[in-house]
């Protein structure tokens, strides 16, 4: 049974269809054109009052990529979705690569280059930095933080509030250096001394969430004060 047939508009860097579909157990699509689009994400879900989270995971990534999407591109989905605060998570996924203070250096600048180019396409988006977790390594045959692991933390703080945004510093949120080693002995982070478990990433996604809403309603607070 054919529920809906529809058109993208190919003049426009980025097209968004709505279709109802009701509560279909099972639905197929099927595209017809002279040549493929782009197909940036399909999107199931019921419309109404509410917040709606889309959490875009990038295994392995710096979080050094954003110059590489053309900028009339995320300003057109940046104004199609009316992004309001995006929050990034990045530097541990560097850390494997940096050996030196130079390096440390260099990623942090970087950084800043993606986070003015998404305040460039966004002026009025809010950014909320999420800095790395405590990594373990093996130093001598003992489990210890990363060496240049601090150097990245504070490095992209500082660039990060220099910027106007706002910075979560879940390296000192864990217990700080070698906290990485007592999460594992408690069994709340994985033997590969980096990942969580699903029960402590729940638990630090919770302390995320309230530190932000503090810090909100201190605000609101402060902003209704005459």
């Amino acid at each position: 049974e054919k529920l809906i047939s529809d058109t993208l508009n190919s003049k426009s860097p980025l097209s968004v269809k709505e279709l109802p579909v009701s509560s279909n157990e099972e639905i197929v699509l099927e595209f017809e054109g002279f040549e493929s689009p782009y197909f940036y994400g399909l999107s199931l879900e019921s419309y109404g009052n509410g917040v709606y989270v889309d959490n875009i995971a990038l295994r392995g990534s710096s979080g050094t990529f954003f110059h590489w999407i053309k900028p009339e591109i995320l300003k057109e989905f940046f104004r199609i979705q009316n992004v309001q605060l995006i929050i990034l998570q990045f530097g541990g996924n560097a850390l494997p690569m940096i050996n030196s203070e130079e390096k440390v250096q260099k990623y942090v600048r970087f950084v800043e280059i993606q986070i003015k180019l998404l305040k460039k396409i966004q002026p009025n988006v809010s950014i909320l930095f999420v800095g790395p977790s405590d990594m373990s390594v093996n130093i001598n045959g003992v489990m210890q933080t990363h060496p240049f692991l601090e150097s990245v933390n504070n490095g992209i703080k500082e660039m990060v509030l220099k910027n106007r945004c706002a910075y979560f510093d879940m390296y000192s949120a864990m217990g700080g250096k070698n906290s990485m080693v007592i999460w594992v002995e408690e069994n709340m982070a994985a033997k590969d001394y980096i990942h969580f478990t699903p029960a402590s990433a729940r638990k630090m996604a919770a302390l995320i969430y309230y530190s932000l809403m503090k810090d909100y309603m201190d605000y609101i607070e402060n902003a209704n004060q005459p």
